[in-house]
């Protein structure tokens, strides 16, 4: 049979996988989605996915391509897959692209949320997938903070690790915010994100909602390297919601 190229379409709950990246030993995305796809189709497969999420991260829709002999409808794929999955893992589509599709270097951008639960006495259909905090809450520095998001600036200092200036380069879309109840979140849309970045922009945020970062601290640290890196939100209230493609 002739090998093609598939591309899936995956949602997950990140809380009891240690990361989307294969790691020997270890419980993970590709992994647990590798040995279900290589019981179904009877071959090796090496995937390959659109976006990289730590461990606790959540993804609504990242996406992944594999080249294979499909001895089912592509159609059918992800139906007779999930059969073969965990609960916290999903195909939620297959179809079939050209062989110069890449999951990575195809997207054009990636769509995030960052949820916060502004109390510790979290519902349990919440604790997974939000961060708790009680504190003190600076609506209008925090609103201050996001209006300087939107361009193209260096994120260094909301990422792991030393960058040169060219690498830190990301050109974000206005953050939207939202609210239902005691739960906020921000949405965040941008052409590439640094490892950590949006964990570590929610953490600079919780901190100036706090009043221990100033406004300005905030957007000083969006024009270069500042000395310093914020330290990253807990993993459990990122999702990844989706990755986006010319066509």
């Amino acid at each position: 049979m002739e090998q093609r190229r598939i591309r899936l379409a995956v949602r997950y709950d990140g809380t009891d996988f240690a990361g989307s990246q294969v790691q020997p030993g270890r419980r993970t995305v590709a992994g647990t989605l590798k040995a279900g796809l290589e019981s179904l189709l009877g071959q090796s497969v090496h995937l390959l996915f659109a976006g990289r999420t730590d461990a606790g991260v959540h993804a609504e829709e990242n996406v992944c391509t594999f080249d294979a002999a499909l001895p089912l409808p592509v159609d059918r794929l992800a139906q007779v897959l999930n059969r073969r999955l965990p609960p916290d893992l999903r195909v939620r589509s297959a179809a079939e692209v050209p062989q110069s599709f890449h999951p990575r270097y195809s997207a054009r951008t990636r769509v995030y949320a960052y949820r916060v639960y502004r109390s510790m006495d979290v519902p349990v259909d919440r604790l997974r997938f939000t961060m708790p905090y009680e504190g003190p809450w600076n609506e209008v520095a925090v609103q201050h903070a996001l209006s300087g998001l939107a361009g193209r600036h260096s994120f260094s200092s909301f990422a792991v690790g030393s960058l040169l200036p060219r690498y830190s380069l990301c050109t974000m879309d206005p953050v939207e915010f939202g609210e239902r109840g005691p739960e906020i979140f921000w949405r965040f849309r941008a052409n590439r994100f640094l490892r950590q970045m949006v964990r570590r922009l929610a953490g600079a945020l919780l901190e100036v909602a706090a009043g221990r970062v100033g406004p300005q601290q905030f957007a000083e640290a969006l024009s270069g390297p500042a000395g310093f890196q914020f330290k990253p939100a807990l993993s459990q209230g990122l999702t990844l919601l989706k990755i986006e493609y010319d066509s």
